[in-house]
């Protein structure tokens, strides 16, 4: 009976399984099968999207270490040559396996989001955002599976992460923070004007790639042994139309049309120089006209490809970095 749950069950529940440095004990029991592959993880999703009473709900939930949002996510170890891998309920990988996240699709996503995840992290990691390491693993059934490394886990042990969310209580089922915020916010935390330019280039390309999915979870910091939190990499990147066409994270008090004005209004009041504002601009601008080399690098269809094209690479939609030499923020 998951109704009765108590907040404590859930942490037992998770366990040493979770984001982060953080664990909990007594850990819950751990009576699942591990004996599972990638393709009994879809079929599961899919009966509990379905409301299917024979979904494996114990041992999904050991899988997914305490992972929420709209797509299922799965744990897994594989190996540095990515070429075996085996699901990962939290126990201690075997030497040359490191820890991955994979997600299934939703019930609303399009058939073909694995390889559009990958296409635009490729996109993103040439327009200068940091991302992790990502992949499309294709199951036995012919499932295309988006994976990515766990930026948490490191060679030296985890390391302790928070959201943007989590740091401010702000909710991520609805829009709650300005990207002018998430400025702020990087600055206080960090004190590393870096990772404020980092912060501002990362709603760069969501404005440009038309990733309107950017709420409040969808961003995070992480800490090291010496107490110091970084940004992030950059997550949950693909192309999506927001909640009611707008971004979750407002740019200069603007969700639906954001342009060039609201991008450098930002920057004015972060106190990023115009100059460097635009570069940045110019710089992202650049790696998504590539669009169509990114998706036929991840195996996108060319459908597909042409129909995020029609928002990312039409002077109709894109504040891009023409635009440099345009309006005065003022």
């Amino acid at each position: 009976d998951y109704t009765g749950l108590t907040a404590l069950d859930r942490l037992a529940a998770i366990g040493a399984r979770g984001t982060g440095a953080l664990s909990y004990v007594p850990e819950m029991k751990d009576e699942t099968d591990h004996h599972h592959d990638l393709d009994w993880f879809v079929k599961q999703a899919e009966n509990v999207q379905n409301d299917l009473d024979v979904a494996e709900l114990d041992a999904l939930q050991a899988a997914q270490g305490g992972l929420a949002g709209a797509r299922p996510k799965l744990m897994i170890g594989m190996t540095q040559t990515r070429d075996k891998y085996h699901l990962d309920f939290g126990q201690d990988l075997p030497p040359g396996y490191e820890r991955w996240l994979v997600k299934a699709k939703s019930k609303d996503d399009h058939p073909e989001i694995g390889a559009e995840e990958h296409a635009y992290a490729l996109m993103a990691r040439k327009a200068g955002l940091a991302v992790a390491e990502t992949m499309v693993i294709a199951t036995e059934k012919g499932h295309r599976l988006f994976a990515t490394k766990r930026f948490d886990r490191t060679v030296n042990g985890r390391l302790h992460m928070h959201t943007a969310s989590g740091l401010v209580y702000a909710s991520h089922r609805e829009p709650a923070l300005s990207y002018e915020q998430l400025l702020k916010l990087t600055r206080a935390l960090t004190r590393n004007e870096p990772d404020v330019e980092a912060m501002f280039r990362r709603m760069v390309f969501n404005v440009l790639s038309h990733n309107r999915d950017d709420h409040a979870k969808n961003h995070a910091f992480l800490m090291d042994g010496k107490g110091s939190w970084r940004i992030a990499p950059s997550y949950d990147l693909t192309f999506s139309s927001g909640p009611g066409g707008e971004h979750s994270a407002t740019i200069a008090g603007e969700g639906k049309q954001p342009g060039f004005s609201h991008l450098m209004r930002v920057a004015a009041e972060a106190n990023i120089s115009k100059a460097d504002a635009a570069n940045c601009i110019d710089e992202v601008h650049s790696a998504i006209a590539m669009w169509p080399k990114w998706a036929d690098m991840a195996g996108l269809s060319r459908k597909r490809t042409q129909e995020i094209s029609k928002y990312i690479n039409d002077d109709r939609n894109a504040p891009k970095a023409s635009l440099a030499n345009g309006p005065s923020p003022n």
